[in-house]
């Protein structure tokens, strides 16, 4: 069960998870809370370590998450900044459930885009998000 790690009889709930798919080359990572902002930059910083970068596409789904604050969002495009030579030309499909959280992920595009050269879109269905992504997929 992805974002579970078994600990015995326990089982604690990874609020931060992600799965890189190299066949379809699609990131998908998970947010839910509670989680820290330091949770999801620990992730991240995995995933720049992974094959991730262009030609890549990435869902995330923060759906079970509370929308970050302005200042999160900040500190997110500052992360993203220094990895920018990775995310040029990356597609990335937003998953929210609010309207709020609908605002942030804007925020964070205008940011995307101004800084870190990746596009990103926002979605409430899984469906439409994977739909958008696989648009812009060149054929084999």
């Amino acid at each position: 069960m992805p974002g579970v790690l078994d600990v015995g009889i326990l089982r604690y709930r990874m609020p931060v998870t992600w799965d890189l798919d190299p066949v379809r080359k699609r990131l998908v990572l998970t947010v839910t809370d509670p989680h820290a902002f330091e949770e999801w930059q620990q992730a991240a910083t995995e995933i720049f370590k992974s094959d991730f970068g262009p030609g890549y596409t990435a869902l995330v789904d923060r759906r079970r998450a509370e929308p970050p604050s302005a200042i999160e969002v900040e500190r997110m495009a500052r992360f993203y900044q220094t990895h920018k030579g990775r995310l040029a030309g990356v597609r990335v499909a937003t998953l929210v459930a609010t309207p709020v959280a609908y605002g942030m992920a804007r925020m964070m595009a205008v940011y995307a885009e101004m800084r870190s050269g990746y596009e990103l879109e926002i979605f409430h269905q899984y469906a439409e998000a994977e739909a958008w992504l696989d648009r812009g997929r060149p054929t084999a």
